[in-house]
Parts: structure tokens; sequence; C-alpha cells
């Protein structure tokens, strides 16, 4: 989960989101469940959790070992907590935390107490990994190998700079497109970037686009045939293996003119996303 409140009321001096949710909690549908995969406070924020509560009191948490004390001392009623490759049913979905290479510190003297985790959501049909906040490691090839490759997986790609510092955190786009082939995922999505200035690198990297037309492609690494084609709106990149089919700009945003829609709903970044949209 993405920290959605602009800061935690409890924790003010955290840092401020730099871009601003595109809804507020009132606004969701109906939410069955909620995958937690740490502490840190960008990624777990009680005037979230407690906002979310309020609003939809029968949500479903799924925490990391350690975690599930914290979330019902904000008012969660139904919380599991599962240690790596535990896996649980819950309405014909299997869901299961699996290792990353990360930490857990949400005080001076918690640090790793609690754990940390990615997760692997599969129906008998469709399948989704979040590999929540993650540096690179082998971890997602063991992943598939037990798992299967996920149709979907939502990699980060953020806060990488400096790279001896936070190369053991967090992984840079490079890595996440390595973690893309590892998993054997069939399409990926790319998070935990452009919300909180946390490290050196710009706010607005990787910045991917070329002229309307054009294609910003890169090859996976030796021994894997397929490209990888990048596309950006607003704040939101998306990495897709097109099944062999190099999509230029054009049809890219035509398949996602819905994304466009929503942010002019919104009034986020309507005419910056029109200038890419014929």
């Amino acid at each position: 989960m993405q920290t959605i409140n602009q800061r935690d009321r409890d924790f003010p001096l955290r840092p401020k989101r730099v871009t601003p949710a595109p809804f507020e909690i009132s606004d969701l549908p109906v939410v069955d469940v909620v995958l937690i995969s740490h502490n840190h406070y960008d990624h777990l924020d009680r005037t979230s959790i407690v906002d979310l509560i309020a609003y939809q009191p029968s949500i479903k948490f799924f925490v990391p070992l350690g975690l599930a004390k914290t979330l019902r001392g904000w008012g969660a009623k139904d919380v599991t907590e599962l240690d790596w490759w535990q896996a649980v049913i819950l309405d014909g979905m299997e869901i299961q935390p699996t290792p990353v290479q990360h930490w857990s510190k949400r005080s001076f003297f918690d640090r790793n107490k609690s754990l940390w985790a990615g997760w692997m959501v599969k129906w008998s049909d469709f399948s989704f990994y979040f590999a929540g906040d993650s540096g690179y490691s082998d971890d997602f090839k063991e992943t598939s190998k037990r798992l299967g490759g996920p149709t979907l997986a939502a990699i980060p790609i953020g806060a990488y700079e400096p790279r001896d510092f936070m190369k053991a955190a967090h992984m840079n786009p490079e890595e996440a497109v390595q973690t893309f082939v590892d998993l054997g995922a069939k399409y990926a999505l790319a998070i935990h970037w452009g919300t909180f200035k946390l490290t050196t690198e710009p706010m607005d990297e990787p910045n991917v686009f070329e002229p309307p037309g054009e294609t910003h492609t890169l090859v996976v690494p030796e021994g894997v045939d397929e490209m990888i084609t990048f596309f950006q709106v607003n704040g939101v990149m998306i990495y897709v293996d097109p099944m062999g089919e190099t999509l230029g700009y054009e049809d890219v945003f035509t398949k996602i003119d819905m994304c466009k829609r929503h942010y002019e709903a919104v009034g986020l970044g309507a005419d910056y996303v029109q200038r890419y949209i014929r």
C-alpha cells in the first residue's frame, strides 16, 4: 500500500507527497483486501489506514509477520499475519507473501522486528505480483520457480540514488526490467516513484518520453527475445511485453485514452497528456 494522505498527522516531520493522490479515500469503490508490504511510513500510513477503516470497516488486511498488532491498534478488525511462503485461500484466490530484499523500521527501537514482503495473488485465470519495496535480488527468480510467472507484476523503480547507498534496498529501472524477466511476468506496472522526494535522482526520472509516433524501447538481457516498451502518463510509467509488436506512442495512447479521461476528471495533467494523444 502506498500512503494516500499528504502527511501523517501523527508524524508531521515525514516527507510530504510531491504528487497528490488522484482520489480521496471516500472515492474508493468497495475494497475487499489490502496488502501491506512493510512498515515504512511511505508504505504504511496510520492516517490512511484509519480513514480507510472508517469508510469500509469490513476490509481484510494481510500483513507480514509482526505487523498485525500495529494494524489492530489502529482499529482494523480483520488482520491476517503471514510468514514468507505461507499461503491462504480467500474466496477462490490464493494470497501468499514472498521474500524480497528490504528492511523494516518505524521507530528508533524496532529495526527489523517486523517482516517485509512481496505478495503473489492467484486466481484460476489470472495472477498478480506486488513486489512491495525491494532491492534487486534472486528472490524474484525463486518466486517464479515456486509460484510461476504472474500475469501482471507491480515493480518498484524509484528512490535509487546514490546507488552505493540505496542499491541494497531499492532497485533502479534497469534492475526493475531484470526483475520483470526473472519473474516471467507477462505485463508489468512501474511503481514507487514520483511520489516522495527521498533520494537524489530527479523526481521525473526515468523520463522516457520521445516525440509522438516514436517508441522508446529497451532490449532485455541476453537470451530473451522480447522487447520492453515504455510509456508514461502524468507520473505513471508502464512497461509491457507487447507480444512481438512494437507500439508507437500514438498506438499506446489510443489504448490508454481511459487514463487521459481520468486525469481530466481529477484535474491533474490533462493538458500534458493531451499533447501526446491525437
